[in-house]
């Protein structure tokens, strides 16, 4: 990830956190850190997040993944698109699932880019997973 998302992620982390009138040690406790000081330094930036630490974090602000990286709100085109529905209980209920298990929501997004031809393909990988 380049260094302008990273800042976006930091900035975006503490953009959140105040919006919801959390204090950087209740942050802290919700992602598994010890103290306010790592958010702190998350928040200016010092400390490489991983990918795991980003999904924490935007479960713990209650937010997507790609709304801490700053990506464009296209969540509910995907699902429209990918369901091709516009029954709101269905999205709604989707949405929920997402953003409650945000390590989901990125294999989502790829699912997205797999071509239909190969979906059989990928269903039969996955099936391996079981």
């Amino acid at each position: 990830m380049d260094n302008f998302k990273n800042m976006q992620i930091y900035k975006n982390i503490r953009k959140f956190r105040k919006e919801k009138g959390m204090s950087q040690e209740e942050l802290a406790h919700k992602v598994g850190y010890s103290g306010k000081s790592m958010v702190s330094k998350v928040e200016k930036g010092e400390v490489n997040l991983s990918d795991y630490m980003i999904n924490k974090f935007a479960f713990a602000l209650d937010v997507y993944v790609h709304e801490l990286r700053g990506d464009s709100d296209e969540h509910w085109q995907y699902l429209e698109k990918m369901y091709e529905t516009d029954n709101d209980a269905q999205l709604s209920d989707l949405d929920l699932f997402l953003k409650e298990s945000p390590e989901y929501y990125d294999l989502f997004i790829e699912c997205k880019k797999i071509k239909k031809e190969n979906i059989q393909q990928v269903i039969a990988i996955l099936k391996t997973f079981e």
